[in-house]
């Protein structure tokens, strides 16, 4: 979100329009796509800069939670051909922010409707290191991090926590520490088992995978991670 302000100045060749509006002056309007927690914070973010947020996703579920968190100046929809031809037409940022656990991201907006949406607005692929959200984007780097497609400009740098690095770095520590020293006061296995989070990273066991993406795709038995902690 953050970058996205920023590009939306017209020194990058943005709008030239501020995300948060002026008084007397509308704010940006952004489109995210996916209520998960990269879009739920992504939403947050833009909220409390004073966007006007759109959230849309397959799922009411997470649309319902949004809304309890955010109250109803949060704006939801679930994702279908019509919402999203109408989201692109009119927000000045559009956030990818789609992950489906195993599999490679679908392009839920294809290049036509990246075609549709206004002149020198902004799209931001967070997505992009799982395929991208969108159809144009293609993997970029901090010290090039844009390029232009169909007229909007695009950031999909693949790891953009890297870009502020201090701060990635501690936020990181804070949620891996009390796993590590889990590990260390009970051992591995013992906190596997006792820990759901930690063991959702589990990817391989006593030679079973325990997806089933990564058993189809390796020719090896999988079961869950439950079963086979057990």
């Amino acid at each position: 979100v953050y970058e996205a302000a920023r590009l939306l100045g017209a020194f990058p060749g943005g709008r030239g329009i501020l995300l948060g509006g002026a008084p007397g002056v509308p704010p940006a309007s952004v489109g995210i796509v996916g209520a998960g927690v990269v879009g739920a914070t992504a939403a947050e973010t833009a909220l409390n800069m004073g966007a006007h947020v759109i959230l849309v996703d397959q799922r009411v579920a997470p649309l319902r939670e949004a809304i309890r968190t955010f109250g109803r100046r949060l704006q939801t929809a679930i994702i279908n051909q019509q919402n999203l031809e109408k989201m692109c037409k009119f927000v000045d940022v559009l956030i990818g922010a789609v992950l489906i656990e195993d599999y490679p991201t679908p392009h839920l907006i294809p290049r036509e409707l990246v075609r549709s949406m206004r002149p020198h607005s902004v799209i931001v692929d967070v997505a992009i290191d799982q395929g991208g959200t969108v159809e144009t984007s293609r993997p970029t780097t901090l010290s090039n991090p844009t390029f232009i497609e169909e007229g909007v400009i695009h950031y999909a740098v693949p790891n953009m926590p890297s870009s502020v690095p201090r701060t990635a770095t501690r936020a990181f520590m804070h949620q891996v520490l009390p796993l590590v020293q889990e590990i260390v006061r009970r051992g591995p296995l013992e906190a596997l088992r006792q820990h759901p989070y930690l063991a959702s990273g589990l990817n391989l066991f006593e030679g079973k995978a325990t997806r089933a993406s990564l058993g189809h795709a390796f020719g090896v038995e999988w079961a869950p991670a439950s079963e086979v902690l057990r």
